[in-house]
């Protein structure tokens, strides 16, 4: 597959040289793999870059910036309602809902194309319907807008059950090292749709950055530490059990995969790549 409108294929990035650009710290790729992407230089991709919030973070100056479209929050999302309070990323076909949380974070992938096709009712043409409800609902006439649709609905073989969309995965990232937080701040930039979580631990002012990139095709999550050997953490893949779902997992050198299956047919594939700048 290729992406969408059109290409430059005289300028190409490998993830590695993408991330390198971006900012110091532990980026983590996530990509599916049934949607393929190629890496293309922007010919503005400075402004890319800036605009992300990535090409000047300072980690020791507890950075953390953003337009004035922003969510500014001094906390976490509360795990107790999450993925209520959680904050959404998202390139149109592929999100991520983030919480912030600084020792162990949940964070939420979904994608478009992953809906599994357990119905398959025949649908009935109930076109002649549709200038009635637009007409009803324009109108405010909100009962009789439901009723009418009501009525589309029997006609078409009664209450159709939908193939709802079903999560990708969670990407669980544990830093045990984190004992006492300070200075916290978790926002949202609408404008540019990036995310960011600023906290201090025992002296380390810590960054992570979320963004989906939409010519890319990828979630990514940049930690930043204002210290060297400062970032030890422990990256793990789950999903919510779906008993006609088979799932299978492995590591290959820096990158996890996990594969899924499920019994009506539809595949998908996870990817998930660290690169380590300036660690161990």
């Amino acid at each position: 597959m290729k992406l969408s409108g059109k290409e430059d294929r005289n300028t190409k990035y490998t993830r590695r040289s993408f991330i390198k650009k971006a900012g110091s710290g532990i980026p983590i790729l996530f990509s599916p793999q049934y949607v393929a992407y190629n890496l293309l230089e922007s010919r503005n991709n400075e402004e890319l870059l800036y605009s992300y919030g990535l090409s000047d973070i300072d980690p020791s100056l507890n950075w953390i910036g953003g337009s004035n479209n922003t969510l500014l929050y001094a906390h976490p999302a509360d795990v107790k309602s999450y993925p209520l309070h959680a904050m959404p990323v998202g390139n149109g076909s592929m999100g991520a809902m983030f919480e912030g949380h600084p020792k162990h974070e949940r964070i939420i992938i979904n994608h478009c194309r992953l809906r599994p096709a357990f119905y398959t009712e025949t649908e009935r043409d109930v076109s002649n319907y549709l200038p009635l409800v637009r007409k009803l609902f324009l109108e405010r006439n909100y009962k009789a807008t439901q009723a009418t649709f009501d009525k589309m609905q029997s006609e078409n073989g009664g209450k159709r059950n939908l193939n709802n969309y079903h999560q990708v995965c969670d990407l669980i990232l544990e830093m045990d090292q984190i004992t006492t937080v300070t200075e916290y701040k978790r926002l949202l930039d609408l404008q540019c749709g990036v995310g960011k979580a600023s906290f201090n631990n025992e002296g380390t002012n810590y960054i992570k950055t979320y963004f989906t990139s939409f010519p890319d095709d990828l979630f990514v999550v940049n930690l930043a530490a204002s210290k060297p050997e400062s970032i030890s953490c422990t990256i793990s893949l789950g999903r919510i059990p779906y008993k006609s779902c088979w799932l299978d997992a492995s590591v290959k050198g820096n990158s996890m995969i996990l594969n899924g299956k499920y019994a009506e047919g539809t595949c998908f594939e996870v990817s998930v790549t660290l690169i380590n700048q300036g660690g161990i």
